[in-house]
């Protein structure tokens, strides 16, 4: 139970455990940061009953994200940010749903 109110407690399947480096940036943050509680959030697809073609928005937006951060390759057009905004703003709203 973490308490956010942006991520109910009790309303999805138990999360992965952290892998070792998660765990380490948890300690991190929440020692350099007093009150601030890092958690994993991970949705499937049987959770939030998204379509492939958003399965496919989010998959290229994690890829890219490591293309920038590892490659500093920082490729994105408006025609995919504004996929991955409505992606977004449909997950918003089905867990909102959820409450």
């Amino acid at each position: 139970m973490d308490g956010l109110p942006q991520v109910p407690d009790g309303k999805f399947q138990p999360p992965f455990e952290m892998n070792c480096v998660e765990k380490e940036v948890k300690k991190r943050v929440e020692a350099a940061f007093p009150g601030r509680n890092l958690i994993v959030f991970q949705c499937t697809q049987h959770t939030l009953g998204l379509e492939p073609e958003q399965w496919r928005v989010l998959d290229q937006a994690h890829r890219k994200r490591n293309l920038a951060e590892y490659e500093g390759d920082m490729d994105v057009d408006d025609q995919f940010l504004e996929a991955l905004i409505r992606v977004a703003d449909t997950i918003a709203g089905k867990l909102q749903d959820q409450d």
